[in-house]
């Protein structure tokens, strides 16, 4: 699957980079291409799961918004700039909130067994001066003994070797698993993209009063 959506992203992009070529002397058509390649190459990226497609997404959706005012005369030259800056932002955050919250739902439906992992060891990555660590977690399913890594690399608040950590298991491949993120963790994201696309709408209104 993330193979053909690569091979489908590329092509699309390729198509888009010949369009751009095409209409090089005409530089609304320009933009409006870009537009529409950050727009399909976000959407790409999202399919892949790669947080960079909701930066894509909210840039080109931006983008297009800010040149159909700009034609229209709506907004000058100066505020498309400002529209298109504080658009990205807010759309960014509230596709990444809506898309992650949706994802969430979908893997909490299927991961539906849970078991008590168990860190078993603290994986430094030497690639980094800074002391970071990778755990590991071993857990049991049907007297089978499974092995896996956390999703990302610590370096504050180490868990003790030992500790134990709620972990949901697909009951169909019991080596797909999910860790429910640390509630700080999501307190800290909700609250940085709330106060981001508050603002930034904000700032979109206020263009048009």
């Amino acid at each position: 699957m993330e193979e053909k959506t690569s091979n489908i992203l590329f092509i699309f992009m390729a198509i888009m980079a010949v369009l751009v070529v095409i209409f090089k002397n005409d530089m609304s058509a320009v933009v409006i291409i870009l537009a529409i390649g950050l727009i399909g190459g976000g959407i790409g990226y999202l399919v892949e799961k790669k947080p960079a497609g909701y930066l894509m997404l909210g840039v080109g959706l931006s983008v297009g918004a800010g040149i159909a005012l700009y034609r229209t005369g709506v907004l000058n030259i100066y505020d498309t700039f400002t529209f298109v800056f504080a658009c990205t932002i807010a759309l960014s955050m509230i596709l990444a909130l809506i898309i992650e919250t949706v994802r969430k739902k979908r893997i909490l439906s299927t991961h539906t067994l849970i078991v008590e992992a168990e860190l078993i060891d603290l994986v430094r990555n030497v690639n980094v001066k800074k002391e970071i660590y990778l755990p590991v977690y071993s857990y049991k399913v049907d007297k089978e003994i499974y092995e896996v890594n956390y999703p990302k690399y610590l370096s504050k608040h180490l868990p003790s070797i030992g500790s134990t950590k709620p972990l949901k298991v697909n009951p169909k491949n019991h080596l797909d698993v999910y860790f429910e993120p640390e509630m700080k963790d999501k307190a800290k994201y909700v609250a940085c993209a709330l106060f981001l696309s508050i603002a930034s709408i904000a700032v979109v209104i206020s263009l048009f009063i």
